[in-house]
């Protein structure tokens, strides 16, 4: 059942509070649940709406668990009340003589929220698996996986769909299932994998020895001086020194504080989320650094934040009202990606936002903004911008290197449900900024939740705090690819069954 609760904040605009539960609130539930929608201390809480008439209603994607449900059904929990959902709906007015839907258009975030036309009784979505097809490579050769790569966004390239077909077509001999090539899509994408990185260059016809990795590394290799771990998937670490540290004496559940001194090293992270920030700005560098915070979370076996920095590079911002002499209005600029000046804004807000409450601060930044004409013509700028995150923390001495996988070893997976954006996510960041589709580009921007990471980062540093006792044996953190290319990298030395009915969807 559901129960609403409505808060007037203006002559034109409330929220609406519903609320999922299975068993009546009686009189006490009723109560705490009314104190906590009184978010506004001169709002006054009823149950029935105040707005009359043309109203538009919008809210969190259905199939979206927002923080907010989150942190208010753990509150109700621990008052013994039980819930499914507590989210919050809001209610605005349309003006007089303006088109509902236009109206509605520009009120709300397409990527986290939706318009809600009618009330609902309930949040559970059916989710209808469909079916497996059938890509007829053997049928239509490179012409089927060339289809099924624009359908789904997988991005091949010619020297994929070389690649694909020989393994099909000559190497087994059957066609390929649309699972398998969303699979080898993702897993495989230069995002996940690295392919320009690792790949082998030829360059004027000469084949080159070293990599783009190779090269990056070359300091290393000449100086490795204090560093334990370089350029492993996670956190890089550094040579750290004895420290006092505040743990629970019992990890495993609510026990008293010790003082307990381990030998701490430094890490460092520093990674970029540029496609998604600049599709939409927001979640866009919220996911980025959550991606890194799971990096800093994921070293070794086991690590810990501190803190953290964010840079934001663009075009020129074109700022209203404020002409530089530089800058050139009435450029073209892609229609697929968010306007400078908002990636500058809302990108910084959204990584701030993400970082703050899991409790590593945003201490550092830096923003830039450029464009230049060549000699032939051709703009260049960071149209499709860069975000950049970067955080330093610690990591146990005992906790620094993985194990590797062996047969027994349980695969756990902890976090939130799994969604589509998650999995298309590395496909689609892997391509040329306005080849993809547009409907590919959304699915491709993951949402940031902050109060789960918040519960994640919490589950490891309970099993740190056990320090030779930890449980973790091999860590990864799952990121765009999503489970197709985690566990692949987990367990690709030895293979591991997988239960995928045991996976929690958030949708499809």
């Amino acid at each position: 059942m559901i129960t609403r609760l409505y808060v007037r904040i203006s002559e034109k605009q409330e929220l609406c509070f519903l609320i999922e539960h299975i068993q009546a609130f009686n009189g006490r539930a009723k109560e705490i649940v009314r104190k906590l929608a009184q978010i506004i201390p001169e709002g006054k809480v009823t149950s029935k709406p105040t707005l009359l008439g043309r109203v538009v209603q919008t809210g969190p994607r259905i199939s979206t668990l927002t923080p907010w449900s989150s942190s208010a059904t753990e509150i109700l929990e621990g008052c013994g009340i039980r819930s499914e959902r507590f989210e919050v709906l809001h209610r605005y007015a349309v003006p007089a003589g303006v088109e509902k839907q236009k109206f509605a258009q520009s009120l709300f975030d397409p990527m986290t929220e939706q318009v809600y036309k009618c009330l609902i009784s309930t949040f559970s979505k059916k989710i209808e698996i469909p079916k497996v097809r059938t890509v007829p490579v053997l049928e239509k050769g490179r012409d089927a996986l060339r289809e099924i790569s624009e359908d789904l966004g997988l991005g091949l390239d010619s020297q994929d769909l070389e690649n694909f077909y020989h393994l099909f077509a000559e190497a087994m001999g059957r066609n390929a299932t649309d699972a398998e090539m969303f699979v080898l899509g993702q897993a495989l994408s230069d995002h996940c994998r690295h392919k320009v990185f690792n790949g082998i260059w030829t360059i004027d016809g000469v084949v080159q020895k070293e990599t783009l990795f190779d090269l990056i590394r070359k300091p290393y290799k000449a100086r490795p001086g204090n560093a334990l771990v370089a350029f492993h998937d996670n956190s890089s670490v550094i040579r750290g020194f004895p420290v006092r540290m505040a743990l629970p004496k019992e990890p495993w559940t609510s026990s008293e504080y010790v003082i307990v001194i381990v030998h701490a090293d430094g890490t460092l992270t520093f990674e970029t989320h540029n496609h998604p920030t600049g599709v939409s700005p927001f979640p866009g560098a919220a996911t980025g650094t959550g991606g890194r915070m799971r990096d800093g979370v994921a070293v070794g076996i086991g690590g810990r934040l501190l803190a953290a920095c964010a840079g934001f590079f663009t075009g020129h911002l074109n700022l209203k009202g404020y002409k530089l002499p530089w800058e050139k209005r009435g450029q073209k600029y892609p229609p697929n990606l968010a306007a400078a000046a908002d990636i500058q804004r809302l990108a910084s807000d959204g990584a701030c936002e993400y970082n703050n409450p899991g409790g590593e601060p945003v201490i550092l930044g830096c923003g830039r903004s450029a464009e230049m004409v060549m000699p032939d013509g051709t703009r260049r700028s960071w149209f499709k911008p860069i975000m950049a995150s970067g955080g330093i923390g610690m990591v146990r001495r005992e906790h620094i290197h993985k194990a590797k996988p062996k047969p027994g070893m349980l695969i756990v997976m902890i976090g939130g449900p799994a969604f589509n954006i998650g999995f298309g996510g590395g496909a689609a960041s892997s391509q040329v900024s306005g080849d993809n589709k547009a409907s590919h580009d959304f699915k491709s921007v993951q949402r940031g939740d902050a109060e789960m990471a918040i519960r994640n980062h919490q589950v490891i540093k309970a099993c740190i705090a056990m320090g030779l006792r930890n449980p973790i044996r091999l860590l990864h953190d799952q990121g765009a690819g999503g489970v197709m290319n985690v566990l692949i990298e987990l367990v690709e030395l030895i293979g591991g069954k997988v239960y995928a009915g045991k996976i929690r969807l958030g949708d499809l």
